[in-house]
């Protein structure tokens, strides 16, 4: 079973090997950092692995990453979802007990295998 720490732990990997976002401003809480020009808030990344609508900004920047086939099947029991590069071309499908889980493995699986 994966837990909150396990999730937020893939947060921040969504957040780094997918988003392309900087680790020096992924924070787990709202922090004001001081800059030349000021204060500024930073605010934490998002749950991608428990939050549909989060999950969906992760399938939306692999079509930008050249996922463009996206599936997701859910049961009551699992989820699985599965990206591709093209309709002919094979790709990777990762299942869990969620739909936004299982959007996050299967991105951070194609990902670390396209950079392979």
């Amino acid at each position: 079973m994966t837990t909150e720490t396990d999730t937020r732990e893939i947060d921040r990997q969504i957040a780094l090997e997918v988003m392309g976002f900087d680790p020096v401003l992924l924070v787990d809480e709202p922090t004001e950092i001081d800059t030349r020009i000021g204060r500024v808030l930073v605010a934490p990344f998002d749950a991608y692995s428990t939050d549909i609508a989060a999950a969906w900004q992760v399938v939306e920047r692999m079509r930008e990453l050249g996922w463009w086939r996206f599936e997701l099947t859910t049961s009551p029991e699992i989820a699985v979802a599965y990206f591709s590069e093209g309709a002919f071309v094979s790709g990777t499908g990762r299942s869990a007990l969620t739909a936004p889980l299982a959007i996050c493995k299967a991105a951070l699986e194609a990902t670390k295998e396209q950079s392979a």
